[in-house]
């Protein structure tokens, strides 16, 4: 008997990745013109969609050369590429949205075979037969930029052919080498789990088959299969993490930055990145179109933005002191399999800069996402065990910052997936972002031990 089923959220967590005005100068005020005479009116069903926003919201923080691409777009009527080409310029972080991204074309021939749709190898490994288990179950999970497939005590990962502006998966040999990238840096936290590469093949004939006879058209992540119970998500929702556990995943992580050689940036681009980041996540929180609550929303993002002005030092000194390090890039619950021993697997592989991270900026956001699923208690904790480790006391102000940015920054790629054209549970993401943004409001600040 065969039974496949489709999911949406990864069976075992990690193996799927997923209007306020701040003060201003008179130069930034003059820059910050009105353009609503200039924009085209929508019908009410499309403003969901369709985000506009006056030229100038990010006040100074609008990162040079950003304004004249939103001003040019205006100019042509654009309002959904002007926000589209805000978004996707910018240094998105991943996790469950990054802006849209544009299939690649499935034309042409390799290797004198057809070229082979995506959707034809979806449907080849969504099959138990072509695992060999005939009477297996398949949970195939969808992701934004893969296929996972969950075959047994395996796992199989399978790169969509999609183009971003910070990722281009569109050929065979950007996909293979991507795999391999995410199993050499997945190994530096979880190396028993990363098995390797493995090609998938067509005959002339077309036959697809996992390392069979024929031209290799695709590529896969091999990977083992870890207890979905297991998973820190999963232990967070049904209350059985303890504090032990946490403390082992802590002092992993701990070793994982102390092994780690410091960045090479400067505390200028470290600065830059987030300054970056802010004005894109300001253009998303501040418009109208979401309804957010412009007195909330006006507070939080002053806050940040009063340290990217006028204390950036607690930033640069973080590189100053050899501090950041190449890390995780996406330290999340889901991400966090117990053990014993503790894992930690889907980095953020695609963009080395994107895993340039201050140590305590992850695990500050890691602390959020805990606390966002009812555990405040564990953020606190692998602060404490950091510091201590790494003789690295953690400033209160530094921390609140991070925290701030990073559920602002969360609450943004929660409402970018509104504007998706095959966006998956739709209604959850503007709840999601007003949770974040609750949570903004209230940054986990001790470093003591509970």
């Amino acid at each position: 008997m065969r039974s496949v089923r489709r999911r949406r959220r990864p069976e075992i967590g990690g193996h799927g990745q997923d209007a306020g005005v701040s003060p201003r100068g008179p130069e930034v005020e003059k820059e910050a013109q009105p353009l609503a005479a200039r924009i085209r009116r929508v019908d009410p069903g499309e403003k969901a969609r369709q985000l506009g926003r006056q030229d100038g919201e990010c006040g100074h923080l609008v990162p040079p050369g950003m304004a004249f691409r939103i001003r040019a777009s205006m100019r042509m009527g654009a309002r959904r590429t002007a926000f589209l080409d805000l978004c996707q310029r910018s240094r998105c972080q991943i996790g469950d949205a990054h802006g849209i991204g544009q299939p690649a074309e499935n034309v042409g021939t390799l290797n004198g075979l057809p070229d082979i749709a995506i959707e034809d190898k979806v449907r080849f490994l969504q099959r138990p037969e072509a695992y060999g288990r005939a009477d297996a179950e398949v949970l195939a999970e969808e992701t934004h930029m893969s296929w996972v497939f969950l075959a047994g005590d395996r796992v199989y990962k399978l790169k969509k052919p999609v183009r971003y502006p910070f990722l281009d998966f569109s050929t065979i040999e950007a996909r293979e080498r991507n795999c391999r990238e995410e199993v050499r840096l997945n190994r530096r936290l979880a190396a028993h789990i990363y098995l390797g590469i493995v090609p998938l093949t067509a005959t002339p004939a077309g036959e697809l088959a996992i390392d069979g006879e024929g031209a290799t058209v695709d590529w896969l992540v091999l990977m083992r299969r870890l207890p979905r119970e297991r998973m820190l998500d999963r232990a967070i929702g049904e209350g059985t993490v303890r504090r032990d556990e946490i403390v082992a995943v802590a002092d992993r992580l701990a070793a994982f930055y102390r092994d780690a050689e410091p960045a090479a940036l400067t505390a200028e681009a470290f600065v830059r990145q987030f300054i970056h980041e802010q004005a894109t996540t300001r253009a998303v929180l501040t418009d109208p179109a979401f309804g957010l609550d412009h007195m909330r929303v006006a507070d939080m993002l002053g806050r940040i933005e009063d340290v990217l002005r006028n204390r950036t030092h607690l930033l640069a000194s973080r590189v100053e002191q050899g501090r950041v390090v190449e890390g995780h890039g996406d330290l999340r619950p889901e991400h966090v399999c117990l053990g014993p021993p503790p894992v930690v697997i889907d980095c953020l592989e695609f963009n080395r800069s994107l895993r340039l991270v201050d140590p305590l900026d992850e695990l500050t956001f890691l602390g959020l996402e805990c606390k966002r699923l009812g555990a405040g208690w564990i953020g606190p904790l692998i602060l404490a065990r950091y510091a201590e480790s790494r003789s690295d006391p953690p400033p209160q102000e530094l921390i609140a910052f991070y925290w701030r940015y990073r559920a602002c920054l969360r609450a943004r790629l929660s409402l970018v997936h509104i504007l998706e054209r095959d966006r998956r549970k739709p209604e959850k993401w503007l709840p999601l972002a007003k949770q974040y943004l609750a949570l903004a409001e209230a940054p986990e600040l001790s470093p003591a031990l509970p």
